[in-house]
């Protein structure tokens, strides 16, 4: 089970802003996400959302960022996703009840996903000094991405029993798993290790969770 983030008094209520942000990750912009199931699988989301955020934002400095510069808009959308991420998790704010459908942010994972990959080339590329990189070897922080999004099998499955995932916050978070899913399959098969989270793709296109459990189809 997740961590869902402690609080603070006054969460509760919405802030008065005068800036329209690019996503709606934080309940200052809106009406708070209440049901518990729920706010356990956006609290795993925002963990993958903020480190494919500051990947994208390390990587657009150095080798890779060459090829794939951050526009303006990309800037823009990871400052949104650092300053109410950070709200959240530090208890200021609540989640958004729309943030789990929000399509705005799957553009910084396709990003940041693909950014990964490129690094993790470089990375085994002997001829590119360390430094250049990222901080951290880029197959660890594959690899905490897929640990970070292990809780995900039993939550969807337990939102999908009790039907508290709407039609659009399902297509979003089918979305998400299948770019998390292309990129662990890609890195896997580079390394040749076997994968800790289970795929989420089947032929049929729908994303399972249990053998009779369809729990993403839209």
């Amino acid at each position: 089970m997740s961590r869902r983030p402690q609080y603070a008094a006054g969460a509760y209520v919405q802030n008065t802003v005068n800036v329209a942000p690019l996503c709606y990750i934080s309940s200052a912009y809106g009406q708070a996400l209440s049901d518990e199931t729920l706010e356990d699988i956006a609290t795993v989301f925002l963990g993958i959302d903020a480190e494919f955020a500051g990947v994208l934002q390390t990587v657009s400095t150095g080798p890779a960022g060459a090829k794939n510069p951050l526009d303006t808009q990309d800037q823009a959308m990871i400052s949104d996703v650092k300053a109410q991420a950070g709200d959240v998790m530090n208890g200021k704010h609540r989640f958004h009840e729309h943030y789990l459908r929000q399509k705005s942010l799957l553009r910084i994972w396709q990003r940041s996903s693909h950014a990964l990959l490129e690094m993790l080339d470089l990375d085994q590329d002997q001829s590119v000094p360390y430094k250049q990189t990222l901080f951290y070897p880029t197959d660890i922080i594959i690899r905490n991405i897929e640990r970070l999004a292990t809780p995900l099998n039993d939550l969807l499955a337990a939102a999908a029993i009790r039907g508290v995932l709407g039609r659009e916050d399902r297509a979003t978070i089918r979305l998400r798993m299948l770019l998390l899913d292309e990129m662990l399959d890609i890195y896997h098969r580079r390394v040749s290790t076997a994968r800790t989270l289970k795929t989420w793709y089947v032929k049929k296109g729908p994303l399972l969770i249990k053998a009779t459990l369809t729990v993403l189809e839209v």
